[in-house]
């Protein structure tokens, strides 16, 4: 096992992994701060999620499936370095 595309593998699954997060959080900052309580019109707010909620589906994106896809990455990145290095040596 060549430990240099080990190494670049798993950095960049961490870095897609924290790239996700740091969006996140930039994301609800954003939110944050541009968000405006309007007492009168939240009673129809509420009424509009629940008719969705109850005549659709409701899908949550849980971190574990983005763990996962930034490790699957990684195995993806690694397998086609080591097919360019493998390559360059033969020729």
């Amino acid at each position: 096992m060549n430990k240099r595309v080990f190494v670049e593998s798993l950095i960049v699954g961490i870095l897609l992994i924290l790239g996700y997060y740091g969006w996140q959080v930039l994301n609800g900052m954003f939110l944050t701060l541009n968000y405006k309580p309007d007492v009168i019109d939240t009673y129809a707010t509420v009424e509009t999620l629940d008719e969705k909620i109850s005549f659709g589906t409701s899908n949550e994106s849980s971190s574990v499936y983005w763990l996962l896809g930034g490790i699957g990455l990684s195995a993806i990145y690694y397998g086609i370095r080591i097919t360019m290095i493998c390559t360059r040596k033969i020729r």
